[in-house]
């Protein structure tokens, strides 16, 4: 990146309304369509200032909103011209550049979701205007985004005079070049605010406005109460002042972002929990609060889940923890509950199975590769019964079977995932299970399997309503386990031939119904009870039998529905 003075402007100025917290002046910009280039595929520039997350000068990169662009959804994004520069323009009350140690900085945000055009935010110039978008007064050119990694640059101003002045910022996104017909160019974010030094009256590392604002005297660096400098712990949370500061937690209190998990034991760990953001009830954002995933690596209920608080899946299986919390599989257990599809190979067939193409850009591998916004799309333009498989190489019990659209990467072609049908396949080739599916799928729908588990080696989404180019899937996950299911064993009984009373107890899947079978000769079944729910990983099932009183010997089998 390289800084250009232009020029500056003298005269007199109101300072900008703004948000200051510390050393930090956010500076509210204002989008400036007329003296913007023109959006497309529905972004717009106000959305630009949209705010998903919480921004931080001091932290820029901490909190980062989700950055895969989306029709419709969130962000600016340009189709000009070859040779055309995208030109986003923002106005704020002026603002003036008060110390020779402020800086300005302009923090950007572009698009890292690994599927396309991360290349479409780079080469950014930032200027800053006054009066009009005529001649700026100072730019940096050159900028960077680091789509690789955070997906955020900054450019910094650290050098304006005092007194600079300035009411309009614009972001110049310079065509790349290359000879492409057109030039597209996206920003999802962009932020600015200006940064000055702390005062610290009582030298003791805390700045005066951030003591004020937390009840601590700035005039004392503990001498006279020890609370009041750096090494106080007035909330006795085992973190002192200065630590709290640091982390920009409360001082007065000792749970900052009340999960109930005290500031210090969070920065530092405690027990088997790693160190978890003490700001953030749910440090990996996986919707399980720090509380309850206790990092002992065994499940015991949804309040003590035994997962890994800072991340979002555990056991490395490719299923969230919270996902596998709401299914009821181990989310500390990879060889339970995880998504067995990935690596899986994948294909695309016509109805009477043969392999069939699809579209370059659109793998069939794009179906299990673990990214919702990777689509894959058939070539065949007329596609009765043509179907997408995913070969989990031999049979496995098949839980829960989760069905993603296109809707993660744009707004288009619902209709081309409508009133299929799932079906699941054996190494033998014998259909296990069929289920038609209703509607149109454009995010994500989960059937969920769990109450009596097929065995199958194949999962296939088959376009039943031969819409064009179907079915479109942007994902198909399959949940469940390489093992078979558990034979069926009555592992207790106890029976009465004098009164007929019976109790049975054999191992059960959650969610299953069972029927009860007796026979007094193995050769005439009668059927018992049909609809005996199951009581989770064992059922008791106890009842009245008058077949067997006075008999000296009787049998009983149990069957899944």
């Amino acid at each position: 990146m390289s800084l250009t003075f232009i020029r500056t402007a003298i005269g007199a100025a109101l300072l900008s309304p703004a948000l200051t917290f510390g050393g930090v002046t956010g500076v509210l910009l204002t989008p400036d369509g007329p003296n913007s280039s023109p959006n497309s595929f529905g972004g717009s520039l106000e959305k630009t200032l949209d705010d998903p997350f919480d921004y931080d000068a001091e932290a820029p990169e901490i909190n980062l909103p989700n950055r895969i662009y989306n029709n419709g959804s969130i962000g600016y994004h340009a189709n000009l011209g070859e040779g055309v520069d995208a030109l986003l323009s923002y106005t704020t009350a002026i603002t003036i550049i008060n110390s020779d140690e402020a800086e300005l900085v302009v923090d950007l945000y572009g698009r890292v979701d690994n599927v396309c055009c991360n290349d479409r935010d780079d080469n950014i110039d930032v200027q800053l205007f006054q009066g009009s978008f005529d001649t700026p007064i100072a730019a940096i050119t050159g900028v960077m985004i680091d789509n690789a990694g955070s997906g955020w640059a900054r450019a910094t101003f650290d050098e304006l005079p005092v007194g600079t002045r300035f009411d309009r910022i614009r972001i110049v996104g310079r065509d790349s070049g290359g000879g492409a017909a057109n030039n597209y160019f996206t920003l999802l974010e962009l932020r600015a605010a200006i940064i000055t030094p702390d005062i610290d009256d009582d030298n003791d590392g805390l700045p005066d406005d951030w003591e004020v604002a937390n009840g601590i005297s700035p005039d004392d660096d503990g001498t006279v109460d020890p609370n009041n400098g750096p090494d106080g712990d007035p909330d006795s949370d085992n973190l002192s002042n200065l630590a709290e500061f640091e982390n920009r937690t409360d001082p007065q209190d000792d749970d900052s972002d009340d999960d109930t998990l005290k500031d210090g034991d969070e920065v530092a760990g405690a027990g088997n929990r790693p160190a978890t953001d003490p700001l953030n009830p749910d440090t990996d954002g996986d919707t399980l609060s720090d509380l309850v995933e206790t990092n002992t690596g065994t499940f015991a209920s949804a309040s003590d889940t035994g997962t890994n608080p800072t991340l979002i899946d555990s056991d490395l299986d490719s299923t969230a923890d919270q996902e596998e919390v709401g299914r009821g599989t181990d989310p500390n257990d990879p060889e339970s509950g995880g998504n067995l599809a990935i690596g899986k190979v994948a294909g695309y067939f016509d109805g009477t199975g043969t392999p069939t193409a699809t579209w370059a850009a659109f793998p069939a591998a794009n179906i299990n590769d673990g990214d919702l916004a990777t689509i894959t799309h058939g070539l065949s333009i007329s596609s009765p019964d043509h179907y997408f498989e995913i070969d989990l190489a031999a049979d496995n019990s098949i839980s829960h079977v989760i069905i993603t659209g296109r809707g993660f990467r744009d707004d288009c072609c619902a209709d081309r995932l409508e009133n299929a049908t799932l079906s699941i396949v054996n190494s033998t080739g014998t259909e296990v299970y069929r289920q038609e599916l209703s509607g149109q799928i454009i995010m994500s729908q989960e059937v969920d399997l769990s109450a009596a588990p097929p065995f199958g080696q194949f999962v296939r989404i088959i376009n039943t309503s031969a819409n064009e180019y179907g079915p479109q899937l942007g994902e198909l996950s399959i949940v469940g386990s390489s093992a078979p299911p558990a034979a069926l064993v009555i592992s207790e009984i106890e029976a009465d031939p004098d009164s007929g009373a019976v109790s049975l107890t054999w191992n059960s899947q959650p969610g299953a119904v069972y029927s009860v079978f007796g026979s007094e000769d193995l050769l005439i079944t009668s059927e018992l009870n049909d609809s005996v729910a199951s009581q989770g990983l064992t059922t008791t099932y106890s009842f009245n039998n008058p077949e067997m009183i006075g008999k000296s010997r009787y049998f009983y089998r149990i069957q899944r529905n």
